[in-house]
């Protein structure tokens, strides 16, 4: 914003201030988000179930347990129902962090007119991934063969650890980077453009966003260990709320820096 420094900035976007929000965001219409997110999800949801009962069918030969069209199409029709409802729940908290009052149609017509974008991106964003994977899996290879000795192995286990532990935190790093790269396709209505810009707009804020992704992941982990509800909690309640914390990020960090223009006309045209 004019007039204020980047320490200010940094407070004003602060980890502290956008998890506080976003859970006084989810707490102002908690059944709505779920009902989002379950309504959505819900063939992603049944995905599971499908490719069980597929691969656990005993009539059919065991070449058919691999993926075939029709799972080709499930998997597809997953990925686009997961990227609806989160551009459904980053509109509706968005509305509601501003005190606006979305219904639910809204916001899943919203949903369904960003998902081919989202899942254009994500695809990109995963194979960048999975070709970093498979080059740094070959370089930590390498570095232990040529540590490793026939009678000691303790230099390449050494190696290989090391090697995790900087692909994890360089992984953490980047998806911490491109987190909000949903909300920028839902508000700012853009595609590819969208990995360069959340990557723009998180910086000076990268430690904040970090945290915020741990913090998001933390909750995962713990409901994941309640027993029986914990699956309802991470398939219902952790996907929504991990939907709100990248939106109220986006929009906290656009009005720290002022940043107020883009989506500002893109959402006119909605």
């Amino acid at each position: 914003m004019p007039g204020r420094t980047r320490d200010e900035d940094r407070r004003a976007a602060s980890f502290g201030r956008i998890l506080g929000a976003s859970w006084r965001v989810f707490r102002a219409r908690p059944w709505t988000f779920v009902a989002i997110q379950i309504a959505a999800a819900a063939p992603f949801l049944v995905l599971p179930v499908v490719l069980f009962l597929r691969t656990t069918d005993a009539s059919k030969p065991t070449s058919a347990a691999l993926p075939d069209a029709w799972e080709w199409i499930a998997v597809l029709v997953g990925c686009v129902s997961m990227a609806t409802a989160q551009a459904s729940v980053a509109w509706l908290a968005r509305g509601t962090s501003q005190g606006t009052h979305v219904r639910i149609l809204d916001a899943v017509g919203i949903g369904v007119r960003r998902a081919p974008r989202l899942v254009a991106v994500g695809l990109v964003v995963a194979v960048v991934f999975w070709l970093f994977a498979v080059v740094w899996t070959a370089i930590v290879a390498l570095a232990a063969n040529g540590l490793g000795t026939p009678g000691d192995v303790t230099a390449a286990r050494a190696a290989v650890v090391v090697g995790a532990a900087v692909a994890a935190g360089i992984g953490g790093v980047a998806v911490s980077r491109l987190w909000l790269v949903v909300p920028i396709v839902v508000f700012e209505r853009l595609a590819l453009r969208s990995i360069g810009r959340s990557w723009s707009l998180t910086r000076g804020h990268r430690l904040s966003m970090l945290l915020l992704l741990l913090a998001v992941l933390l909750y995962l982990v713990a409901a994941a260990l309640v027993p029986v509800l914990g699956v309802v909690l991470v398939a219902t309640v952790w996907p929504a709320f991990a939907g709100i914390v990248p939106t109220i990020a986006y929009e906290t960090i656009r009005r720290a820096t002022g940043d107020t223009l883009r989506d500002e006309v893109a959402v006119v045209f909605d």
